[in-house]
């Protein structure tokens, strides 16, 4: 019986965690700016909405204040977001970035909670602010 070599096996699954950790990687802001004032490269994957959003993001988001990044950091504009330009209707995105701010608006909130998408409109007071947890 032959004797297979284990690099054979193990070093392809290496570097699909390695290739899979990089792709992670690539979609935070802190490792994206990081990168670019080490004057690496960092230009995300093209069909990569997630990385392409992200570095939209710190490219854009230069000096602008805090409460307009968390606006977009929030799941639910980002998901619109996503959504809007896989479908091409800009629609979907006005729709939810109203909601949201809306419900800023009624709440006194700097950051809306983030919250999945939903099919309604209305928001409940039982809806309490949460962080933002979008990986980024």
């Amino acid at each position: 019986m032959p004797w297979l070599e284990l690099s054979a096996i193990t070093g392809p699954l290496a570097k699909m965690g390695v290739d899979k950790a990089f792709t992670s990687l690539s979609r935070s802001e802190a490792v994206i700016k990081a990168r670019r004032r080490l004057g690496l490269p960092a230009e995300p994957q093209a069909g990569d909405f997630e990385a392409i959003y992200r570095h939209a993001l710190v490219d854009w988001g230069m000096f602008k204040p805090e409460a307009v990044l968390d606006f977009f950091r929030d799941e639910r504009i980002y998901q619109a977001f996503r959504r809007a330009w896989h479908e091409n209707n800009p629609q979907i995105l006005q729709t939810e970035a109203g909601e949201v701010v809306r419900w800023a608006e009624e709440f006194g909130a700097r950051s809306p909670p983030s919250r999945p998408l939903s099919t309604s409109s209305s928001i409940t007071r039982a809806q309490r602010p949460k962080p933002v947890t979008t990986a980024i």
